[in-house]
């Protein structure tokens, strides 16, 4: 599975990449969602974009990230749930890592709006981590209820 999400990120952003570019937004539900080519150099929200240091920091973290996940996904003990919450979690790292290595930034294409406000630009990567972590937090909540009903 997480070979299948990594994959259809980075078909996306390599989409977005040859047909966004070089155009304006891509209005798909005007005033809600558009399509609109994004060079992130920084991590969410464009974070640490403006420091010479942040791709380098950014990369080393989602690296450390990336090797602590397949060690957790090692383990005999990680629930089935769990393991498929790991797998989406290290195939946004891995998504976001790849961008950063060969072209020293993360490409963003996925813009909603939401009347006056306008969310920062993000990708299936960064999607995924979201998803992810809500996943592993409800995860986390069900299995303490589960060891304190046991």
């Amino acid at each position: 599975m997480a070979i299948v999400l990594l994959i259809l990120d980075q078909l996306t952003k390599i989409w977005a990449s040859l047909s966004l570019k070089d155009a304006s937004d891509i209005r798909v539900v005007d005033g809600f969602f558009h399509l609109s080519y994004v060079e992130n150099r920084g991590a969410a929200f464009s974070f640490l974009a403006d420091k010479s240091y942040g791709i380098y920091l950014l990369s080393s973290i989602s690296l450390i990230a990336i090797v602590l996940l397949v060690h957790f996904l090692k383990r005999s003990d990680v629930s089935r749930r769990r393991e498929w919450i790991l797998l989406i979690l290290l195939s946004g790292a891995l998504g976001n890592f790849i961008d950063r290595i060969l072209r020293n930034y993360v490409i963003d294409f996925l813009d909603f709006r939401f009347g006056s406000y306008h969310f920062p630009t993000f990708n299936l990567a960064d999607s995924y981590l979201c998803i992810a972590f809500a996943l592993l937090f409800i995860d986390i909540l069900l299995t303490k209820d589960e060891v304190v009903n046991s």
